[in-house]
């Protein structure tokens, strides 16, 4: 299950758990498409509760979506991920030294708080809110 919630206009919360097939897959990558399009400075909070391969149709629908998840990219500031799964946190760490702009932190699981609080903080120096 892909679950994408809007929970403030800079910040979306993305719950991953059991396994994902190609319906489920188009579905979540066109809702956080819609729920991104005005964002600037935005922030992503992504649990993954139990981690499953998706299905090979969700994985060609993600394929076919590259293009546009790309123009995700320059909407985002920071992504806190949380995961119990060692792999997954080397993963989220790695995948943020690849993408220019995004700066990704791993949480453990029930650190929920603490990984709010940091995507909370300021990263911009010069602006007073953050923003």
């Amino acid at each position: 299950m892909l679950n994408i919630k809007k929970v403030s206009p800079r910040q979306i919360n993305l719950t991953l758990s059991d396994r994902i097939d190609a319906i489920a897959m188009k579905s979540g990558l066109d809702e956080l498409l819609e729920m991104s399009t005005d964002m600037i400075g935005g922030r992503i909070l992504y649990t993954i509760e139990d981690f499953q391969w998706p299905t090979p149709g969700a994985i060609l629908v993600e394929f076919q979506y590259i293009p546009r998840l790309i123009t995700l990219l320059p909407r985002f500031d920071k992504c806190a991920v949380l995961s119990n799964i060692e792999w997954i946190k080397t993963a989220a760490r790695m995948e943020g030294m690849l993408l220019p702009g995004l700066t990704i932190e791993t949480f453990a699981l029930n650190d929920e708080a603490v990984a709010q609080n940091w995507l909370d903080e300021a990263s911009n120096p010069a602006s007073p809110t953050g923003a």
